[in-house]
């Protein structure tokens, strides 16, 4: 399994497919994949559910992002890994020569989890690409999917800024995470996570694809 780079390319040709949902969806619109179902609990006033769903962002915690895949601010989706991947690049900026992180640049692996709503992990890890790309850092993307310790293996031997990898791990088959490793290939940990807070939940708007 080998790495490639994303070239100058639109954000369309990242897609094999229907595999990446059209450029609207990356719009900060309240559902990843599936506006219609919030339509219908409003309709079935279903405020419980909205509030799950639409409430509050899914937390970024050590190692990154984890919870159930599905639409909205509180799930795993193509979405939320795009904000959160905007944030790592906003610090990733602040704390590297911005001219290096963009040679150097980033690697991103995905497993092979899907879910009903439609949300998998190949979708999540084309998002986090998008994001890395939109601000111009060259990003090494496995043509399928890797176990994770292929991505520190890979940002070592590339000596990429840092590694990005969308896995569950052993959590349950409906849940599924965005893990994050640094230049020296270890797991992002304390205090580094909680730095990295700030610029993440400072990302109100998605960055356009270019």
């Amino acid at each position: 399994m080998q790495a490639f780079e994303y070239g100058p390319h639109p954000l369309s040709s990242f897609a094999d497919g229907n595999k990446f949902p059209p450029i609207p969806y990356l719009l900060p619109l309240p559902s990843s994949l599936a506006p219609f179902d919030f339509q219908k609990m409003v309709a079935e006033g279903d405020k419980g559910g909205l509030e799950t769903l639409l409430g509050t962002r899914l937390a970024f915690g050590t190692a990154g992002l984890r919870g159930p895949m599905g639409p909205g601010y509180n799930r795993m989706n193509h979405v939320t890994v795009y904000q959160c991947t905007q944030g790592i690049v906003a610090y990733l900026e602040q704390t590297c020569d911005a001219a290096a992180l963009k040679e150097k640049g980033v690697v991103i692996g995905y497993d092979h989890r899907k879910n009903a709503c439609g949300v998998d992990s190949e979708m999540m890890a084309r998002a986090a690409a998008a994001a890395c790309h939109a601000k111009g850092i060259k990003t090494y993307f496995f043509s399928t999917h890797v176990c994770t310790p292929m991505i520190p293996f890979t940002v070592k031997k590339m000596g990429c800024f840092a590694g990005m990898m969308v896995t569950a791990s052993h959590n349950p088959k409906a849940d599924n995470g965005f893990k994050m490793y640094g230049a020296n290939g270890a797991q992002l940990c304390e205090p580094h996570d909680t730095v990295l807070l700030c610029p993440i939940y400072e990302i109100e708007e998605l960055a356009p694809v270019v």
